[in-house]
């Protein structure tokens, strides 16, 4: 499979029991197996940004970004892994905030966006649920900080990440948005060349 972590070995799983339980050769089960290279937002690897890796993950769910971290840790070792980390929904967050502070072991740097509201409202620089998960990690020993908007978390980025860091940014909102800036600045870069 071109898909990394065992999240993702376990839906492969799923779907093959489901393939031949439909009467599906092993041999066309294997070729698509081989063919699927994944889909968007799922450890959607997006190239790499003035010698950073860029992936792109939908995990909005305590179980879900511990493993998309523990599969980035995996496979980029000792590479040191920033997680901008957007929670969804304030009554959601809060009500998983003792399951959310323990899943980002495997990040190195965190920045917790403001929360993306979806049915409630916005979340903006008081945010006081997502502050309230960045001291949660913090007080698990992560070195994590609240960033009161999405320009903030590209600032931050753009001033600290180096080559060789890894960067996933993860969340069901609009956190993905930092990605497409980078993406921007690459191809205005290019472009002026």
């Amino acid at each position: 499979m071109a898909l990394p972590g065992e999240h993702h070995v376990a839906n492969a799983l799923a779907a093959i029991a489901i393939r031949h339980h439909a009467g599906a050769s092993v041999e066309a089960i294997r070729e698509c197996l081989w063919q699927f290279t994944g889909i968007r937002r799922r450890f959607e690897q997006l190239g790499s940004w003035r010698g950073v890796t860029r992936i792109d993950d939908y995990a909005h769910h305590p179980t879900a970004v511990a493993a998309t971290l523990r599969t980035a840790r995996a496979r980029f070792g000792q590479r040191r892994i920033w997680c901008a980390f957007q929670p969804h929904q304030s009554s959601r967050t809060a009500a998983l905030m003792s399951e959310f502070s323990s899943s980002f072991r495997d990040a190195d740097e965190i920045l917790i966006a403001p929360t993306f509201a979806a049915r409630e409202s916005p979340g903006d620089e008081s945010d006081p649920t997502a502050k309230q998960l960045a001291r949660e990690i913090a007080a698990s020993g992560r070195s994590v900080r609240f960033c009161g908007s999405l320009d903030r978390v590209v600032a931050t980025l753009d001033d600290e990440a180096q080559p060789g860091d890894v960067l996933i940014t993860m969340g069901a909102g609009d956190i993905n948005r930092v990605q497409h800036e980078f993406t921007r600045r690459l191809q205005r870069n290019h472009s002026s060349r």
